[in-house]
């Protein structure tokens, strides 16, 4: 079952999970078995090859975007950490400061972790 309110770390997780998936299926896209299969499409001049193509250029592209924010994003774990195992309501304000700090820092540094989208989710996640 998903959270009904997810955190921020659950956006952090997720990826670092879509990053490691797409970089397993990068690995088996650069297999042997998937270059023959590929020269042999070519060389047949098979309607599949283009398509098949075109997939494995959007997979590199989401595996990139992914791996990117896993790392702009890593920026946040240790304060996000924080603010969740607090145990004292009244010391929570400390910890939204460097988080909001270093979520500005990815919004102007990442080049897929920019967008109005993913920002409104993570805001709402830091205040689940």
């Amino acid at each position: 079952l998903q959270d009904p309110h997810p955190g921020p770390l659950d956006e952090i997780e997720f990826w670092n999970s879509l990053a490691s998936n797409l970089d397993c299926i990068f690995a088996q896209l650069q297999s042997e078995k998937v270059r023959r299969l590929l020269r042999y499409l070519d060389r047949a001049k098979s309607t599949y090859s283009s398509p098949f193509g075109k997939l494995c250029k959007e997979m590199f592209l989401a595996r990139s975007k992914a791996k990117s924010n896993r790392k702009y994003l890593s920026a946040l774990r240790p304060w996000c950490e924080a603010l969740e195992n607090e145990t004292e309501f009244q010391e929570l304000p400390k910890h939204f400061a460097p988080i909001l700090q270093t979520t500005l820092l990815i919004w102007k540094s990442s080049p897929y972790y920019n967008t109005t989208p993913r920002l409104v989710v993570l805001m709402r996640e830091i205040s689940n």
